[in-house]
Formats: C-alpha cells, structure tokens, sequence
C-alpha cells in the first residue's frame, strides 16, 4: 500500500505530489501470473489489489458508473478474449502490455477529486513514473508506456472531432519519437490499447450498450474487428502514418 499526499505544482496543475508508493506485488509475481497460458483477466486484476483496490474502488468517471475496477476488468478481458496471442514488436512482450492495460487509468480517482478529468493522463503519470521502476521495467519500456498513456490521440480524432488525419498522424507521430519507437510498431501499440479500451464500452464485453457500432464482434472466432465506418477513419488515419 502507499500514502501519497497533494501539492499544487508551480504550474497551477493541482496534480498528486506522491512522496512513495511502496508496492507490495513483485516483478516475479507478475512474470509467474502473465506468463500462464491459462492466466485470466481476474488473475491480473488480483495482481494489483492488494496495493489499489482502493483506487479500483472509486468511481471511473464513466457516465455508466463504472467503477475503476469494472472498467479495467472489462479492457482486460477483451484483451483476453480477442488479443491474447499477439505478438508484440520492438522487443516487448505480453507482461510488458498487460501491466499497462491494468494501470491504464490508475490516476482518475485523482483526477475526478480534484475535477481534472480532462488532466487526467498527467495523473496516470504520476503513478506510472514510481510504479514501473519497482516492477522492474526498464528506463525503455517506461517510456513508451508514458507515452502510450499520457493522451489519447485516437479518442480525439474520433469522438471529439477535434482533428483530422493529418493533426491526429503528427500527434502519433511526436508520441512514437517520444518512445522512441518506429511509427509503425507505437501505432501498432496505442491501436491495441485503443481497440481493448473502447471495445470495453459494449455489451460484447460485458457493460452497457454505447461503442458498439464501432466493432464488429465475433467471440466464437476470437475476431473483434472495426466497423466499416470505422475502419475508413482509421484507414485515413493509417495512410497519413504511412504504416
């Protein structure tokens, strides 16, 4: 467990200020779980429990209602339902992305207290730069998992309509340079995390009705796919990218 208290930062940002985070799980228990062929959604999740069940508790700023844990449950098991086998490029590994899925929205009980939702990625930082050390991620990997959580430039491009192609591909762009990765193996990356994240939102996963429009679902085959009038943004998106 940890105690953390909060500290305006000299840019006004009311973000946490976590003087230690002591985390209880070990890298060997991690790599002993995600490393099971047979593991399973509710296995990672009880890997984090014991130090933020209280965090998982609290509300995930959702109009559903969800809470923390029942969001990242559900990203989890469409994970498992549709991505489990993937093969992951630039040396990384399904420990590696897992642990992120778990912690992708770890900072949003910080963010909803303090009415910050929209800041909310500078707060998933905070925990992810003290958390990642102590499982033993490299300097490496802790970048690109910073830079795959520190905004979501997909979630812009198509719920905000606040950019086209071309600002959303500079956008992937800056954040694969970030972590220092090639665009074609972040963009596989921030894809995967986006496709787990908004499939969650649909009752193929096991919530309410809302994203479901935008995939094409089929669980007996293990396939979840886009919707074609997804696919065309993601299409324009991708030829941008030049991936």
């Amino acid at each position: 467990m940890f105690e953390s208290k909060k500290a305006v930062t000299s840019s006004a940002e009311k973000l946490p200020i976590v003087d230690t985070i002591e985390v209880t799980v070990t890298r060997e228990d991690i790599d002993s779980v995600l490393n099971n062929p047979s593991h399973t959604a509710d296995d990672v999740m009880r890997l984090f429990l014991k130090d933020f069940g209280h965090l998982f508790a609290q509300s995930a700023g959702t109009i559903q209602g969800y809470t923390l844990g029942q969001h990242t449950r559900m990203v989890l098991k469409q994970y498992h339902k549709y991505f489990k086998q993937t093969s992951f490029p630039a040396g990384l590994d399904n420990v590696f992305f897992e642990t992120v899925l778990a912690l992708h929205d770890i900072g949003k009980p910080d963010a909803n207290s303090a009415g910050e939702i929209d800041n909310q990625y500078a707060y998933h930082q905070v925990y992810f730069n003290q958390i990642l050390p102590q499982l033993g991620f490299t300097a490496s990997q802790q970048a690109i998992a910073n830079s795959l959580i520190n905004s979501d430039p997909i979630r812009e491009y198509l719920y905000k309509n606040r950019t086209g192609p071309d600002a959303a591909a500079v956008s992937i762009t800056v954040k694969a340079v970030e972590a220092n990765m090639s665009v074609k193996d972040f963009w596989f990356l921030l894809k995967l995390m986006w496709m787990c994240d908004a499939g969650s939102y649909t009752v193929d996963a096991g919530g309410h009705a809302e994203l479901d429009r935008m995939f094409e679902f089929e669980p007996d085959e293990g396939e979840m796919n886009l919707a074609p009038h997804i696919q065309k943004y993601f299409d324009a998106l991708e030829q941008k990218l030049g991936v």
